[in-house]
């Protein structure tokens, strides 16, 4: 049955895959595999080397399909090894399986289990596309198993190598990503206790060598020496290079001398010495860092090609100079978002959506009532079935069943769920806005991968358990249980075969990427739209990963240089622009190495070093006159454009610099080269395709984009081209999040007296929404004083909504306006008769007949 569960998730997987680059840091991990770059700190050097291994196999057309395949293999993988810890955790070590039904019974849990965990939201998103999270998941599953293996061969010869190995994947891990190495202090903790039951505590130069691993990702030694005044901070990482080295000298030391006083302690030194050696040889992966840092690849962030870039990076600096102890001792959210409520980073409430996005509802009668009572229904959220019922239960059995190998699973879930809340210490914005004035950017379930993961595999403990128990009932010394462990078994195998199916249903479309060029399409259309070796800036991840994808896989526009404001802060990016991209920067080393940000008198924000270096690139490149023209991409924020607003001119999706002043300009040319094209924006129309907040919000930058393109064309008489345009730019985008683009799609068919065209395009709204852009392009035509064309317009507007009182009152305004106040008596005479029912209506329109016969300065009141 493993190998059910693997086969399974990995068709499942293998379906839902990215065809190409996916967005976040995706762009750049499969950009720095290909080109064997360094990516952001702290680097991921090991799954950088597998990431260059998987694009020379042919194993996929697309280079990025082979290196999201490294995710797709080792979630498979994954999987696999959650099936055997749930059966270990379900069977108390036990060497044989139990016999009949409850055998089929602990195997179908195990793999209804392993599915639930596979098919997670958290867990499955990150199987499908180049990120670090599925081999990271694999080797804390590895390590977890062999650390259950080690503890049932206690003693037995040759158990100990396993010490060793675990040593070694550990330290191997952080080669791929540091989420892993949160698993030392649990291991530690179980392992000791085991050997402290079972042995008496033999190894514990072992357990005190392997606990100083938590000072290389948590630096305590720093944290204790400022208790007595000495502050450490700038030598961290040294300190505790210095701890290992003085534990390297006395782990030797001593194994010398117990070897010539012939102790017994030779072999548990030895040990001690191997777990050490094979760690070293595990976080050797680090030296592909500083080693490929000093050949200059393209992507080469932080530079860390000396000791000093090369520490800083180990000790991820670029993301602020506080320690993650500090950090989490200063509240930067309210307990209730963290822990429950908020979307983004809530605990309970990112668990709850793991598993099941949906309620079950179970109808008790139906009231076939004239005032639309539905009736009355019984209903539940399904995670509770998922986390209150088969989770508790998974967790009360993994304990009773396996003591220390079940606390040691559920210590690690706290520990990567509730203490990983207290340590990122994640901000809502609202808290504490001295400290964290901004809330986090993007949901950060990702960081909970681990804990979601390990609570998966808890679910699959309560069903297993639940199912072994249904099993066996058939030979219980009770006959009341007897005579019902028939149904009770099938509701069990029922239960088995239902919530991991339901698991994949509730996820699929929302994990599934296949068919998905959204962000493919979207680095090409900003990078198209530059002009010929263009400097392009560009604001965060997501205009900057997917465009270095392009250039360095798939070498489309390598001419236009790419420069990201939130680098251009550090001298290290400030060198590269200049030294390996030809970005005109005229400041010397030693100069660009003493920029700092200022405080400006008279001027409200702080001068960045990107301000300074972005007015230096635009003042040279004019300089040159414009041999390289500069762009501004879409998303970068106004305050970042140091007050050019009026010197842009809209091309494409990039905003050009240029010398002259005007508002809201367009190169329509450029313009239609990419929003004429439909072909640039594959799958972003298909229902099918699952477009996140994210997705929805870089739509958005197209729209705008388009309409913007819509009105140069208006305003140049190309009503055609404009409709064309208009139209494409209402496909990329359902209806129900942008009723106002419909509304102005509606007012230039009513402006270009295509009526057809206009019903059509209402007939595919919902009432209210369709009501709402009849009455806006109203409006619109009422200022404009087409009041003729307005009148039509809400006609047509009565007649699709005869209970509109708005669109009454705007007619009789209409009719008014235009000098003919006695029209408007036939359609106040329908509309009365139509909502003759009503009393409220009819009272509304007994007031419009007293403003109809009022001064026409009270009409106006109508509007």
């Amino acid at each position: 049955m493993s190998l059910a569960a693997t086969l399974v998730s990995f068709v499942l997987y293998y379906m839902t895959k990215a065809p190409t680059v996916s967005f976040w840091d995706c762009g750049e991990f499969i950009a720095t595999s290909y080109i064997m770059g360094i990516p952001h700190p702290p680097g991921n050097p090991l799954y950088v080397i597998i990431g260059r291994f998987f694009t020379l196999l042919p194993i996929a057309k697309e280079i990025a399909v082979r290196v999201n395949l490294i995710s797709v293999i080792s979630s498979t993988a994954s999987v696999f090894m959650a099936f055997w810890i749930i059966l270990r955790l379900t069977l108390n070590n036990k060497t044989e399986f139990p016999a009949g039904l409850p055998r089929i019974a602990v195997g179908l849990g195990a793999l209804a289990g392993s599915l639930i965990m596979g098919f997670s939201y958290t867990f499955w998103s990150n199987a499908v596309e180049a990120e670090v999270y599925g081999p990271a998941m694999l080797i804390m599953l590895i390590v977890t198993y062999l650390a259950l293996l080690w503890s049932s061969h206690y003693g037995k010869p040759g158990n100990d190598r396993l010490l060793v190995l675990i040593s070694f994947l550990l330290w191997l891990s952080l080669g791929i990503h540091m989420t892993t190495f949160v698993l030392t202090i649990p291991i530690v903790l179980y392992m000791a206790y085991v050997d402290y039951n079972k042995g008496g505590l033999q190894r514990w130069p072992v357990w005190i060598l392997m606990s100083l691993f938590v000072l290389y990702a948590v630096p305590l030694q720093s944290q204790i020496l400022e208790l007595f005044g000495v502050d450490i901070r700038a030598w961290e990482l040294e300190s505790f290079f210095l701890i290992f080295g003085l534990a390297l000298v006395g782990i030797i030391a001593t194994l010398i001398a117990s070897y010539f006083r012939g102790s017994d302690g030779v072999r548990i030194w030895s040990l001690a010495l191997m777990v050490f050696v094979f760690g070293v040889i595990g976080y050797s992966t680090q030296a592909y860092i500083p080693i490929r840092a000093a050949q200059k690849p393209i992507i080469n962030e932080n530079d860390p090609s000396s000791w000093p870039h090369f520490k800083s990076f180990l000790e991820r600096k670029q993301y602020g100079q506080e320690s993650m102890i500090e950090r989490m001792l200063k509240r930067r959210g309210s307990w209730q978002n963290q822990f429950v409520s908020h979307p983004d980073f809530g605990l309970l409430t990112l668990l709850g959506a793991q598993y099941s996005t949906s309620d079950i509802r179970l109808p008790i009668f139906e009231q076939k009532a004239v005032d639309r009572d539905p009736g009355v229904s019984f209903g539940f959220s399904m995670w509770v079935v998922y986390v209150i019922f088969f989770g508790l239960a998974g967790i009360i059995e993994s304990f009773k069943r396996s003591g220390p190998d079940g606390a040691f699973v559920i210590f690690t879930l706290l520990l990567c769920t509730v203490g990983l809340v207290f340590y990122l210490n994640f901000s809502d914005g609202v808290h504490n806005k001295a400290i964290a004035p901004i809330a986090e950017v993007r949901d950060r379930d990702y960081f909970y991968t681990p804990g979601f993961m390990y609570f998966g595999i808890i679910i699959g403990v309560g069903l297993t358990s639940f199912l072994e128990w249904a099993g066996g009932l058939g030979s219980h010394i009770n006959r009341g249980l007897r005579q019902f462990s028939r149904p009770i078994l099938a509701l069990a195998i029922s239960s088995a075969i239902f919530l991991p199916f339901h698991t994949a249903a509730a996820n699929f479309h929302r994990v599934n990427r296949s068919g998905n060029y959204i962000p493919w399409d979207y680095a090409s259309n900003i990078l198209q739209s530059c002009d010929r070796d263009a400097i392009l800036f560009t604001n965060g991840d997501n205009d900057t990963f997917p465009l270095w994808f392009l250039q360095e896989v798939e070498n489309v526009r390598k001419d236009v240089r790419v420069v990201n404001l939130s680098l251009l802060n550090t001298p290290w990016y400030i060198h590269q622009l200049k030294n390996q991209l030809g970005v005109p920067i005229k400041l010397t080393h030693a100069e660009i190495e003493q920029l700092l940000p200022l405080r400006i008198q008279g001027y409200d924000r702080i001068w960045r070093v990107q301000d300074e270096m972005v007015k230096q690139i635009i003042t040279n490149c004019q300089a040159d006159n414009w041999d390289a023209p500069v762009y501004f991409a879409m998303t970068v924020a106004d305050d970042n454009k140091l007050g050019l607003e009026d010197h842009l001119i809209l091309e494409g999706m990039v905003h050009r610099v240029v010398e002259s002043s005007g508002k809201d300009r367009v190169n329509s040319a450029v313009g239609f080269k990419i929003f004429g094209n439909p072909a640039n924006f594959r799958s972003i129309g298909d229902p099918h395709i699952f477009k996140d907040e994210n997705d929805h919000r870089l739509i958005s930058n197209y729209i705008a984009a388009m309409f913007q393109l819509v009105e140069s064309y208006v305003a140049a008489g190309r009503t055609d081209t404009a409709l064309a345009i208009a139209e494409a730019a209402i496909a990329l985008r359902p209806s129900s999040s942008m009723w106002q683009a419909y509304a102005y799609l509606v007012k230039m068919y009513v402006y270009s007296d295509m009526p057809n065209k206009a019903d059509s395009v209402i007939a595919s709204l919902s009432p209210q929404q369709g009501e709402k852009v009849y009455l806006a392009v109203s409006q619109d035509l009422l200022m404009s004083k087409r009041f003729d064309l307005a009148a039509v317009t809400l006609e047509a507007t009565l007649n699709r909504f005869p209970s509109s009182f708005a669109a009454l009152n705007n007619l009789v305004v209409a009719y008014h306006q235009n000098g003919d106040s006695v029209a408007a008596r036939p359609a106040v005479d329908r509309f009365r008769a139509r909502n003759s029912n009503d009393p409220s209506l009819l009272r509304s329109v007994d007031e419009l007949l007293k403003r109809l016969n009022a001064p026409s300065e009270n009409l106006s009141e109508a509007r």
